[in-house]
Order: C-alpha cells, then sequence, then structure tokens
C-alpha cells in the first residue's frame, strides 16, 4: 500500500438467519496506510446496510485506525439497528411466565417458547489506544448502547387472564 491511498471495496451483501430472515444490503471495507507502510500496519474501515424481510434496518460501521509508527490505534464500532429479537427470559431454566404465575393480586395467563420484541438501537464504541513500550498499549474508551422505542408484543395486560411476558414482569419487579 501507498501512504495515504484509499483501497475501498464495495460488494452486496446477503444474510439469512432466524432473527432477521433474509436480508439484503451493501456492504464495503476501505483500508488506508496512515504513516510511512514499512512501520504503520494498515487502517480499515467496514461498513454494511441491510434491509431485512422481517422489516427491519442493520447498519454499521467498524474501524481499525492506527498512525504513523502504530502510536495510536483508534478502534470504532458504530451501529443503527430498527430490530426485532425474540426473548425468552432470564437465566437458563423454564421462564416463570411459561406456565403463568401471580403478579399484583392476579393470575396471569402463560406465555409459552419466545416472546417477540421490537425496538431501536444505537452503539457507539470509540476507545484510543496509545504505544507506551514495545507491542503494550493503554488507553480508554467510551461506549454508548441505547435501547429504545421497545414494543413488547405477546404483552396484553387488559386481557382476561392478563398476558405477562418475562420482560414486562422483570421490569414490573425491579420498578423499571
Amino acid at each position: 500500500p501507498q501512504r495515504g491511498k484509499l483501497m475501498m471495496f464495495v460488494v452486496p451483501a446477503f444474510n439469512v438467519s432466524p432473527a432477521v430472515g433474509v436480508a439484503l444490503g451493501v456492504g464495503g471495507t476501505a483500508a488506508v496506510a496512515l504513516g510511512d507502510p514499512s512501520n504503520t500496519t494498515v487502517s480499515s474501515l467496514s461498513a454494511s446496510a441491510m434491509l431485512t424481510t422481517k422489516e427491519q434496518f442493520l447498519g454499521s460501521l467498524k474501524s481499525v485506525l492506527l498512525t504513523g509508527h502504530n502510536d495510536w490505534e483508534l478502534l470504532g464500532d458504530a451501529r443503527f439497528q430498527s430490530q426485532a429479537q425474540p426473548t425468552y427470559g432470564l437465566g437458563t431454566g423454564a421462564t416463570p411466565v411459561s406456565g403463568g404465575f401471580h403478579l399484583n393480586a392476579m393470575d396471569t395467563a402463560a406465555v409459552p417458547g419466545e416472546q417477540p420484541m421490537r425496538f431501536e438501537y444505537v452503539r457507539f464504541h470509540e476507545t484510543v489506544f496509545r504505544r507506551v513500550a514495545g507491542n503494550a498499549y493503554a488507553g480508554v474508551g467510551y461506549h454508548l448502547d441505547l435501547h429504545w422505542n421497545v414494543v413488547d408484543e405477546s404483552l396484553d395486560p387488559s386481557a382476561s387472564p392478563p398476558i405477562v411476558t418475562s420482560h414486562y414482569a422483570y421490569s414490573r419487579g425491579e420498578g423499571f
């Protein structure tokens, strides 16, 4: 590579999984030497944007940037997702809602299996490292993860008996 010369590669992106169904979009990567290539590791950026058959959007940007002589390293991970994902409650045993339970003086209906949820998600992680000696680095980072517009799709507290999910029961029990 030549110092400062940007190398890029863009391709169609494809993914299949139970959580997203089929996802189609575009992905790409870019690389550049931010210092003399003889003593500086090539920096890279990768990005993708996808739409899924389950009405989701998944976008991400990841970076590994190294300055001349690899004196500084910056690691980044930024994502925005309009996501849907099932939850099964907390722990490894049967969820408390799988057979119904007693909550706030009422008996609830059973919610067996998965409990689908939709939400928006933003991640911003950035860590900065400085070489301190040889290949040893020290650094600091900032990690932000936000979830909002959480829609608990199985929840129906007005049903008779009420349908209460693990997310709702835990949140109420913990005062959220």
